[in-house]
Order: C-alpha cells, then structure tokens, then sequence
C-alpha cells in the first residue's frame, strides 16, 4: 500500500489482522477491489470469476450464513465440547430473553485451558441457529494499545458483512473512520469529546445492524482487553437496553487480588441484573473419560482414564496436550481393542503444558513463587506445617499463616487448591 501511495484508481479496503504462514507476527492484510474504471478492462475469465466471488451460490441460498468465527486464530480442530450442559443451557436462555428486545451479558469465566474458547465456539453455533448474527474476536497478551479489541471487531469480516446484509454499511464505514482517525472536522474537539465519538460512532454501526438481524458479540480472553474497549461495551450496554445485542465474554479470573477493569464491568452488569456469570470448573473423572473416547475416537481402559485425569488434574487443554504428546511418544496405543498407557517411563511434561503454566506462575508476586519452590521440595501435596519446617531448615523461617498468605494470590490463580486435612 505505501509503494502504491495515493494513486486515484487503487481504492485499498482494510481486511484486518491476519497470520501469515512463515511469519511469527499478523499482518494486516488489504484488499484491492476490482474496478473496470481502473483503466485496465478485465478478461472475460477474470470478470466471471469476480462475478462468482462476490454472488451467493444459488443451490444454497444460506450458504453464506456466517460462522462468526473468522476473526478467531485458525485452530487445527475443535476439541470435543464434553459436559458443561448447564452452561449452554444458561446461554440458550440468555440468546432467548435478548429476542425479545434487550442487551444480554455472558461471563464464561475459567482459568486457562479450562475451554472457554471451546464454550465460545458452541456458543456461534447456537446463536447462529436462532438467528443471530455472530461475530467472535479476541484480546491479545501482548498487543495492546486504544481501541485495540473493539479495532479487532471492526475490522472484521463478519461484522462487515452482516453490516452490508442488514444495509447497515455505511455506519460501519462511518463507525471505522472515526476509530481510525479518517474523520474530518474532529480537530476542534477535545481528546474526551473524541473519545465521546468514538463511542457514539461505533454503538451507532452495531445498533443499526442489530436492528434488521439479533447481533452476538463474542469477546475471548478479556482479562487482557484494553480499558478502552471495555468502556465501549460499557457504553453499548447502556445505551441499547432494547435492542437484541447479546455480549458472551470469555476471560480468566484475576491472578491476583485486586479490582482490575475487567473485573469492575463484569461487577457492574451483574450489579444491574444485565450480566450472567458462568464459572467453568475442572473436568470429572468421568468426564475425561468421555473427552478422552472423543479425542482418540474409541474405548479408553479404566487405568489410562485413571492415569490422564490424575496428570492433567480435569483441565481439558492438559489432558488433551498429554494425549498427543504420549501418542506421539508411543506410550498411547491400542491395545486389545481399547487406549491403553504403556508401562515404561513417564514422558516428559508437553512443552506447551510447561510454557502455559510458567506464564501464569510468572504472573504472581515474587514471594509467592519462592514459597511455592519450598514447597516444590515437599511433593504435589503438602502440609502448611511441613513447609513451614522447609522453610526453617532453608534459612528463613516462616509463620504458617504467613505462608498462607504468601500463597493466597497462587490460591487465587487457581495454580494451588486447599484440601481439606
């Protein structure tokens, strides 16, 4: 685009964020539309196959029905969604009561790899078939920047083309110019009356989609949303109570103690009776077992069921990380009809299992990591008296409720759990 520069006859449409194979960051990507006034007239192959990329098949009048999952970083294959039944059920009802003209909330709250993503997925497929038009995008650990997850959104190509079939394009195109800067006449307002602008602009584009077509908008990994973003969706919650906007927010719990922005809307919706929050836990025994029959496609014996759950501790992204990772090592294999664990040594931990949780343990304060590497010392389970004696025999001796508390934000995290003695 900057080689092209401004030429009159190149018009560049911004197509957002993608991953490029080879390239370890996202590029965005912009398209160049065809136009026969660009002076150069098309061949007639060229012009009947433009025809046929911008017509909808006609064997299948919805083909072109949206996924609303276009946005979302390319995943090799969805994992069986097992249990949480409870949890869709809370979502249908949500999807039902906002058909009646209101704007619902859906916290799907979990640590990492509990499945909220999955959740979220499911969650397309059932708003989609009540009619709703779906988008789902993401925050970013380490992009960050304003507007940063409402750009995402608006840079979609579902939002895009739910905005053209609803005629709703040019509040979109308005809506973008604004959070882009490409409005003119917004050098006499002040930095608030453009955020101010912002805001208006962009409820503006999704309230005139939501009222030919119901809109879900779904926002994953919000603990790392920019406070920017976070403000639109509160502003978009308050001005349109009565229209059929339904926002499903997948976020971790807070690492630490502590009133981050996330936490303070999720607070403030449910405080107003517009927000529902939904708490994923671990997997039962069962329910791996029945995750694990999914993954491997057959029976699973009673000892490798045993085994997995006990090592991936009912976190589906561990237990699932653990199968390919012995199956790649050959311990995983079937063995008189049914998935068994070989005898021989245990494999390594799956590099992407140790990456997740040293980032989460890089996340609590320093002290609290030193009392967990006491502990490490101890074994998986261990008693606050014991540590205590660890701690004294290291050097540094410690009072047991001390401990307790330098291992509350752990606690917290989800990364320890308090049995009962």
């Amino acid at each position: 685009k900057d080689l092209v520069g401004a030429a009159p006859e190149f018009r560049f449409v911004d197509r957002g964020l993608h991953d490029l194979k080879g390239f370890p960051t996202r590029w965005r990507l912009f398209e160049v539309p065809w136009q026969e006034s660009a002076g150069v007239p098309p061949t007639d192959e060229l012009a009947a196959a433009a025809r046929r990329a911008q017509a909808p098949s006609p064997a299948e009048p919805d083909a072109t029905a949206l996924t609303g999952l276009a946005e979302t970083l390319p995943r090799p294959a969805a994992s069986p969604l097992v249990g949480r039944v409870q949890e869709r059920i809370a979502i249908e009802q949500e999807l039902g009561i906002s058909l009646g003209g209101s704007v619902r909330v859906v916290s799907v709250v979990g640590e990492a790899g509990i499945g909220k993503t999955r959740l979220l997925e499911s969650a397309v497929e059932a708003a989609t078939e009540r009619g709703f038009g779906p988008v789902m995008v993401a925050a970013d650990e380490e992009l960050r920047g304003p507007f940063f997850l409402l750009r995402t959104l608006f840079a979609s190509t579902s939002l895009e083309t739910l905005a053209d079939r609803a005629s709703a394009r040019p509040s979109l195109d308005e809506a973008r110019d604004v959070l882009w800067g490409r409005e003119r006449g917004r050098e006499g307002l002040t930095p608030p009356e453009q955020v101010l602008r912002v805001y208006d602009a962009a409820v503006l584009a999704i309230r005139s989609i939501a009222a030919e077509r119901p809109v879900a908008l779904l926002f994953d990994d919000v603990q790392w949303a920019d406070e920017d973003s976070l403000k639109l969706i509160r502003y978009l919650v308050r001005t349109s109570a009565v229209s059929p906007i339904v926002l499903i927010l997948g976020l971790r719990p807070d690492t630490v103690p502590g009133v981050t922005a996330a936490a303070s809307l999720l607070a403030d919706l449910e405080r107003m009776r517009l927000a529902r929050r939904l708490s994923l836990g671990r997997f039962s025994r069962t329910e791996t077992k029945e995750f694990l029959e999914h993954l491997l496609s057959g029976p699973v014996s009673a000892d490798c069921v045993a085994l997995l759950h006990e090592w991936g501790e009912g976190v589906p992204f561990f237990v699932e990380e653990f199968v390919r990772s012995y199956r790649e090592a050959g311990m995983l294999r079937v063995v008189e009809g049914s998935w068994k664990l070989s005898l021989g040594p245990r494999a390594n931990l799956p590099a992407s299992v140790q990456i997740l949780i040293e980032r989460r343990l890089g996340q609590l304060p320093e002290e609290t990591r030193t009392v967990l590497a006491d502990a490490a010392v101890i074994g998986r389970r261990f008693r606050l008296a014991d540590l205590a004696a660890v701690s004294a025999s290291l050097g540094s001796p410690t009072e047991e409720l001390d401990l307790a508390d330098r291992l509350a934000p752990a606690t917290h995290a989800m990364l320890l759990a308090e049995l009962p003695e």
